[in-house]
């Protein structure tokens, strides 16, 4: 008996480790949502920083809304830098960062989730090996760190790339 309470306490341990908060992309939407995958015990504390070239001065983080249902009695704390300011303070961010604070890290319920949400208008889903834009989310209970994201190309771009297409296929 006690070897079995043991293997469920091991378990409910490696459970909870492995649970944390996330970030995913709607392609549809261009937004960026913040969720976790079980119901945590204490509030969020993390930022998002978008890396970008660090000499581009950003704020690609727009407005954030919020969950309603199942958040925090207090109201969430944003802290945020654009770019030249995360740079100069040795953050590689150059589009731009947001800290976001909400709750006490230790006695406020955290429920599975959706916990917040921001457009990144003009972009699509990117690969690690090639992407222009990487959206981290990072802090203590992190378990999916990155978006990789590419802009879209402006439709006289994509025209005028077609024409050269068509051209050197007409060469041949």
């Amino acid at each position: 008996m006690k070897k079995l309470l043991a293997l469920v306490l091991i378990l409910a341990v490696a459970s909870l480790a492995n649970a944390g908060l996330m970030l995913s992309w709607d392609n549809t939407a261009q937004t960026i949502t913040m969720s976790c995958d079980i119901g945590l015990i204490g509030g969020i504390n993390n930022a998002i920083g978008v890396m970008v070239d660090p000499a581009i001065d950003g704020t690609l983080i727009g407005d954030i809304t919020f969950r309603t249902i199942g958040a925090p009695d207090a109201d969430p704390t944003v802290n945020r830098l654009t770019g030249l300011e995360a740079v100069g303070a040795g953050l590689p961010f150059g589009g731009g960062f947001a800290e976001v604070v909400w709750g006490d890290p230790i006695t406020t319920p955290a429920p599975a989730g959706d916990w917040l949400s921001f457009t990144m208008a003009g972009y699509t889903l990117g690969t690690e090996a090639g992407h222009a834009v990487e959206v981290v989310l990072w802090g203590d209970n992190v378990t999916g760190g990155s978006i990789y994201l590419n802009p879209v190309p402006e439709p006289a771009t994509i025209a005028i790339l077609s024409l050269g297409g068509l051209l050197l296929r007409r060469k041949k």
